[in-house]
């Protein structure tokens, strides 16, 4: 079935189409001039058509090595985009208070009384751990990676979930 606006805006199109159809169009039997089309020749040359540049254009960039960004906005080596100075921590712009990157994982330690290991606490592989807490008491847990926090969240931390899991490896498994 089709949206509500969607008739309407189907047959004002066909209308307008016809409207301006042959001697209806104001420019109808008109040609441009020399002049206009010199000119509108000038501001198309050069213009990207989808495959590439137009015959006859050299590209800014041409013989210069390495990652330019166009001569307006070029930098100078060492200068950092301004972009990515303000996007972190207090100088975000939708930053609302709080704590952020290392100050975190200190606050963290010191709420848990913990410090963070290298390793998981469940299959004591190396790589990103993460923070786990029990989502009903707010409880924390330990420090786990991020595969036993996917498995564990997958799970729903449901124990039965777990070891029913466990039973099918060890029927199915090596």
């Amino acid at each position: 079935m089709p949206k509500k606006g969607h008739k309407w805006a189907k047959k004002q199109r066909l209308k307008r189409s016809q409207q301006y159809r042959g001697k209806g169009n104001p420019f109808h039997g008109k040609k441009h001039t020399e002049e206009v089309r010199n000119k509108i020749g000038q501001l198309r040359k050069g213009v990207w058509n989808g495959f590439g540049f137009k015959k006859g254009h050299i590209p800014w960039n041409k013989d210069l090595k390495g990652i330019h960004l166009s001569p307006k906005s070029e930098f100078k080596k060492g200068m950092r985009l301004p972009h990515k100075s303000y996007r972190r921590g207090k100088n975000h712009p939708s930053w609302k208070g709080g704590v952020s990157g290392k100050y975190r994982q200190k606050y963290l330690e010191k709420l848990v009384g913990r410090i963070k290991p290298k390793k998981c606490e469940v299959c004591e592989r190396k790589g990103k751990i993460y923070f786990d807490h029990d989502h009903k008491t707010k409880q924390f847990r330990g420090w786990i990676c991020s595969n036993c926090n996917f498995i564990l969240g997958h799970a729903q931390d449901d124990p039965k979930i777990l070891m029913s899991l466990m039973r099918y490896l060890k029927k199915n498994g090596e």
